[in-house]
This record gives C-alpha cells, sequence and structure tokens, in this order.
C-alpha cells in the first residue's frame, strides 16, 4: 500500500493535530477513502500501530518525552516510508496511553475502537454512526 496514503491516514485516525487526545475514529478513514480502501487501510494502520506499540521504550524510559523519542526512533529504522507526522502522530498516541495504567489503558483503547463493519452499515443506511463515549475514560 502507498506509504502516503498510510500516512496520511494515521493521521487522520489518530485525530493527531484535531483532537486534544488521540481519536482512533474508523469513521474518519471511511469519510476519507470510501469504504472499500478504508478497510485495507484500517488493517495497516492497526498492524503498524500494533508494531509501533511493541517498543519496550514504556519500561525502560525516565519520562514520557523519552518514551515518545525512543519509540519513534525504533519505528523509524524499521518503517522509514512512514512520514514523519503519522510518527509523531502514533509517538502522542503512545505517550498518552501510557499515562495510564495498563487496565485501564486497555479499557479506554477497547472503547475507542469502532467496529468498522459497523460504521459502514451505519453509513450504508444513511446515518453516521455515534462517536465513542469519552465519560468513562
Amino acid at each position: 500500500m502507498d506509504s502516503e496514503i498510510i500516512t496520511r491516514a494515521i493521521v487522520i485516525w489518530t485525530g493527531w493535530g484535531r483532537t486534544p487526545w488521540p481519536d482512533r475514529n474508523e469513521a474518519s478513514l471511511v469519510a476519507e477513502f470510501g469504504p472499500v480502501l478504508a478497510l485495507g487501510v484500517l488493517a495497516e494502520v492497526r498492524r503498524l500501530e500494533d508494531e509501533f506499540y511493541s517498543s519496550e521504550a514504556s519500561k525502560v524510559a525516565p519520562d514520557l518525552t523519552a518514551m515518545g523519542e525512543q519509540a519513534a526512533a525504533e519505528f523509524r529504522e524499521t518503517h522509514p516510508e512512514i512520514g514523519e507526522e503519522a510518527v509523531q502522530a502514533l509517538a502522542w498516541s503512545y505517550t498518552f496511553d501510557f499515562k495510564w495504567s495498563a487496565p485501564r489503558r486497555q479499557a479506554a483503547i477497547g472503547r475507542q475502537r469502532t467496529d468498522l463493519r459497523h460504521v459502514l452499515l451505519r453509513r450504508a443506511g444513511g446515518t453516521r454512526a455515534a462517536r465513542p463515549s469519552r465519560e468513562a475514560v
């Protein structure tokens, strides 16, 4: 898949530069790329996010800034094709998520990730999918 598309998709999906915290909004990918391309793009974005989050930086870095910088540097080494804005978006999400304890972080991520099939079905019916609630976060 084209690295420029993936870079743009990561920025859109995370909410980098648009939202005060990571959004992980799958509906925005559908709006940007259409339902067919969004499915493939989302799979690649999630794969790259999982790879970014596999960094050990959260266990060894002295603070959030160092943690984000270390994880980003590791990711850049393995994915030089991904644009810097996307790397920064992933680092922002990574450090934001690691402000919390692991169980609370996983619960928040689970609430933020909507089922793309549900989004597509709602869109096909002509209505917008509701954004996940952040009240419990």
